[in-house]
């Protein structure tokens, strides 16, 4: 695996699978499958017994398996489920915008900007479906708003310690 050098922005995707496969299945799909070192993406959030929660992926230090040609310069997150069949459950909607808004956050990407942007922007694909594109506006409005206030300046002011 290669280092992940800098973060320009986070590809959005969907596994296309049920919400409650366990992270490690994907795990083992995209190794085995694939013939990936590690699982493709860096965060996901899936449905677990007690609700939706955030689960690491890969490892932030190195450079993901989710975007041909744009991993080197992003992370990838996916939410379980398939959004082309099915809509983004609340539950889903408010932890992934909480995790989009953190890495938002220690990346200092803004998500009004092209700080977050979905698979389908690069490839001919059905990710992240088209249930969660069409509300794509929204979900971009809910991470800004649950960043902190002093992350959302974006303006061209000095650094005060935020992770570039």
């Amino acid at each position: 695996m290669f280092l992940l050098e800098k973060v320009d922005f986070i590809v959005v995707h969907h596994t296309a699978m049920l919400a409650t496969t366990p992270v490690e299945y994907i795990r083992a799909h995209h190794k085995e499958k694939r013939g990936w070192s590690d699982i493709g993406y860096h965060d996901l959030v899936v449905a677990g017994e007690y609700g939706w929660y955030h689960e690491r992926g890969r490892d932030r230090k190195y450079i993901g398996a989710h975007t041909l040609g744009h991993n080197r310069f992003s992370l990838g997150f996916a939410f379980g489920g398939n959004y082309d069949i099915e809509k983004l459950p609340a539950g889903a909607m408010a932890v992934g915008c909480n995790v989009l808004a953190m890495l938002c956050t220690e990346y200092n990407l803004n998500p009004m900007e092209g700080g977050i942007k979905y698979h389908q922007e690069f490839v001919d694909t059905a990710c992240p479906g088209r249930n969660l594109i069409n509300i794509w506006p929204w979900i971009l409005r809910e991470v800004y708003e649950r960043m902190p206030i002093a992350d959302r300046d974006f303006g061209g002011y000095p650094d005060e310690g935020r992770r570039k």
